[in-house]
C-alpha cells in the first residue's frame, strides 16, 4: 500500500512538473501574427512638380503599417502620390512589393522619392536635387507579373531603398506604372520603417 501512495505522489509531482514545463514554454515562446495590411485607395495623378498639387491629392501613410495600395488605370497607366511625414530624424526603409493588376498581365513602374523644393517651396523635386546631388537615386523601380517571371535587375519583384529624413520632414512618392494591356486596377504593397 505504501508503495502505491509513493508512485502515484511521485506520479502527481511529475504530472504537476510537466504541466509547468508546458505552460513556461508557452509563455516564453513569441507569438507571431501575419501583419496585415491595410488597404487604400490612391487618387489618380500624372506626374507633377508643382507642391499644392502633391500635398492636396497625396494619401498619407504611416511607419510601420503595411499597406495594400489600389490605383484605378486611366487607358494603359496610372500613377498617383503617396506622403509619409517623418515621426523622427532616422534613416528610413521603403520596401515595396506585390505589384499585380486586377487581369494578371505584366506591370512595371517606379516610385519617385520626392520632397518640397528648399529654395521654391512651390515645388516637389528629386529628393537627391534636394539634398544638393544630381545622383539620380530617386527611383525605386518595382515589376509585376512578368513575361516568362524574367524579372530584370532594374524592375525586380520586390525592392527596398533607403532614405534620411528629419523630424516632421515630409517625402512624397509618386507611383508611375504602365502595362501591356488594358486593366482597371494595379495594386502594390508599401511598408516604410
Amino acid at each position: 500500500m505504501k508503495t502505491e501512495n509513493t508512485f502515484m505522489k511521485g506520479l502527481k509531482s511529475l504530472l504537476c512538473l510537466s504541466l509547468a514545463f508546458v505552460m513556461a514554454l508557452a509563455l516564453l515562446t513569441p507569438v507571431t501574427a501575419q501583419a496585415k495590411s491595410k488597404d487604400i485607395t490612391v487618387k489618380s495623378q500624372k506626374f507633377t512638380n508643382t507642391a499644392s498639387v502633391a500635398k492636396k491629392k497625396a494619401t498619407k501613410v504611416s511607419a510601420g503599417k503595411t499597406y495594400s495600395i489600389t490605383f484605378k488605370t486611366k487607358g494603359y497607366d496610372c500613377g498617383g502620390f503617396v506622403k509619409f511625414v517623418a515621426p523622427k530624424s532616422k534613416t528610413y526603409t521603403i520596401s515595396v512589393s506585390n505589384l499585380s493588376t486586377d487581369d494578371g498581365k505584366y506591370c512595371c513602374g517606379s516610385l519617385a522619392e520626392m520632397l518640397v523644393d528648399p529654395k521654391h517651396p512651390q515645388s516637389v523635386i528629386f529628393i537627391d536635387q534636394a539634398r544638393g546631388s544630381y545622383s539620380g537615386k530617386h527611383w525605386i523601380n518595382i515589376a509585376g507579373q512578368s513575361f516568362n517571371n524574367n524579372y530584370t535587375k532594374d524592375y525586380p519583384p520586390k525592392n527596398k531603398a533607403k532614405v534620411k529624413l528629419n523630424k516632421g520632414e515630409t517625402l512624397f512618392l509618386h507611383y508611375s506604372f504602365t502595362f501591356g494591356y488594358k486593366c482597371k486596377r494595379v495594386t502594390t504593397k508599401l511598408l516604410i520603417k
